[in-house]
């Protein structure tokens, strides 16, 4: 029998036909911005400068163009990246060439594939490797960056090497990730704004400066206290949910230091400064994590010692240089200014020596 255009049947699938053109090409127009902006950098596909430039891209693009490997490699997230590799040759035995690899929020894969991305560079390996690490790397909910499945020239470093399957998960996640989403909005909301100056620039030899944050401390002497109250809830978040971290995590770390120090490499991996106010914040937000933190540090203190490593906990390193100096020593709790990120440096030469 005909159905007519009329009956409940008929009106029942053309509104789900409508509901679904509809659908898909909402999910064209959000994947048809996402490309045009890719504001976390990760598809390598933006018009305008994105939210956050892919550092791992960058190191990518500059370990392709070296013509030799470093002879010391400073590896890490974004708060060992104020480390400057000119400064740090300046104290290490005459001829040693040093570049940062740090990229931001780090994994322990991000440290496995920057040191072989480097290495293999100039089909040798650096002599000596400096490692800031942080309870972050390991946490178990952290995701892999896409950009080490999207990235031929990442992906090719990473062991086991990702599948198709996790390309196509990782092609997905990029697009439509929750991150993403965000990012677009902010980063509509930036476009719209007057011209600024920059939040950050990186030098010729991967050094960070925080330009924007600098010049307002030095315009009005304080840093910005907003960033130190972000970082204050993050890592309230992440702390919460770390307990001991991933077992897979923890398997690849010591795996990796045993390649490190197999290769002849001088290890020193230490633990970065940071602010204790934050610290007591969020310890008292979360009476468990000093207890989760001190069995964290004693097991990768461990790990790094039975590597034949050299071990450094400078978290408490930020006190002032001279008595009554109170100006800021961190930009937001974690990650450091020029003085103090020099005093890094002479305390990671000292190691060496």
């Amino acid at each position: 029998m005909r159905v007519r255009p009329d009956q409940p049947a008929h009106k029942a699938a053309r509104l789900e036909r409508t509901f679904i053109r509809a659908w898909l090409a909402s999910v064209a127009l959000v994947a048809t911005i996402v490309l045009l902006l890719d504001p976390l950098a990760q598809l390598g596909t933006g018009v305008v400068d994105p939210m956050t430039p892919n550092t791992r891209a960058d190191r990518a693009d500059r370990a392709s163009e070296a013509s030799e490997p470093p002879d010391c490699l400073i590896l890490g997230s974004s708060r060992i990246m104020g480390i400057d590799p000119a400064r740090l040759e300046g104290l290490l035995p005459a001829g040693i060439r040093c570049e940062n690899a740090g990229v931001f929020t780090a994994t322990v894969e991000d440290l496995e594939v920057q040191y072989s991305l480097w290495s293999r560079s100039g089909h040798s390996t650096p002599r000596y490797v400096f490692v800031g690490v942080e309870q972050r790397m390991f946490h178990p909910t952290l995701e892999t960056d896409v950009s080490l499945v999207l990235d031929p020239r990442l992906r090719r470093h990473e062991n086991p090497q990702p599948g198709t399957q996790a390309v196509i998960e990782a092609a997905l996640s990029a697009v439509f990730g929750a991150d993403t989403l965000d990012a677009v909005l902010r980063s509509v909301a930036v476009q719209l704004q007057p011209p600024t100056e920059p939040r950050f620039t990186m030098d010729e030899r991967g050094a960070l400066h925080w330009t924007r944050w600098e010049n307002q401390i030095q315009r009005t002497g304080q840093a910005p206290a907003f960033l130190f109250e972000q970082n204050v809830e993050s890592w309230t978040r992440w702390h919460a949910g770390f307990g001991q971290g991933g077992d897979d995590r923890w398997r690849r770390w010591q795996n990796w230091l045993g390649q490190v120090t197999n290769s002849g490499a001088r290890l020193i991996v230490f633990l970065p400064p940071e602010d204790e106010r934050l610290r007591q914040r969020v310890f008292e937000a979360v009476p468990s994590a000093a207890a989760a933190e001190r069995a964290w540090v004693d097991r990768l203190e461990r790990s790094v010692q039975h590597a034949g490593g050299t071990w450094l906990d400078l978290r408490d390193s930020a006190a002032p240089e001279a008595p009554g100096d109170d100006s800021p020593r961190f930009y937001d709790g974690i990650h450091p200014r020029p003085e103090l990120a020099d005093q890094l440096t002479l305390r990671l030469a000292e190691a060496v020596h």
